[in-house]
């Protein structure tokens, strides 16, 4: 399809130069650079690093927040003398406010890494049925090596890194959807 380029206000030797200008730079406004895919490669490739450690992550909140609970119900108002007063805005907490924050402040990060770990999980179960699968969970969450990997999966190094690949593009185009693809 060709730009509409009134005649009456360009001079016609300028018009087909205009028009290549044009063509390129729709083409360029509409492509991400091959960089840009690599980041969202490697942001998804940072993401299932990081997928063991949020759910350990998880775990700990619930813990920490249980501890916060078992002690104030232990200690109920006697702790107030111990513990150091927080100020907020030139307010002065009460013990009961001070450890419904940490409770909060633990929660609101359980729920980020909730979040985190779900969006994943939604990602993992769009490749979960493919034959290497396998790759992913030993590469990202075991941290094999490409050769372990090859070893145990009793196949070529060459197709370890092609298939974690893949599937590593399909977990980024369920991530990100089709801007990752480059093509929007």
């Amino acid at each position: 399809m060709k730009p509409h380029i009134p005649e009456s206000f360009i001079p016609k030797q300028f018009l087909p130069v205009i028009e290549q200008i044009i063509n390129i730079s729709i083409k360029k406004a509409i492509q991400i650079p091959d960089a840009h895919i690599k980041e969202y490669f490697k942001h998804t490739e940072k993401r299932l690093y990081a997928y063991m450690t949020l759910l350990d992550n998880i775990t700990r909140y619930d813990k920490d927040i249980e501890d916060l609970v078992k002690e104030a119900k232990l200690y109920g108002s006697q702790k107030s003398k111990d513990i150091a007063r927080m100020r907020v805005s030139g307010v002065r907490l009460t013990p009961d406010e001070i450890l419904e924050a940490k409770i909060l402040t633990l929660e609101k990060r359980k729920a980020v890494d909730m979040s985190e770990v779900h969006e994943i999980q939604r990602a993992l179960d769009t490749i979960k049925n493919d034959d290497y699968y396998m790759i992913v969970e030993l590469k990202y969450f075991e941290k094999y090596n490409d050769t372990k990997i090859a070893q145990e999966l009793h196949c070529d190094e060459s197709t370890v890194k092609r298939r974690k690949n893949k599937l590593i593009r399909e977990m980024m185009i369920s991530m990100y959807g089709a801007v990752s693809l480059g093509g929007i």
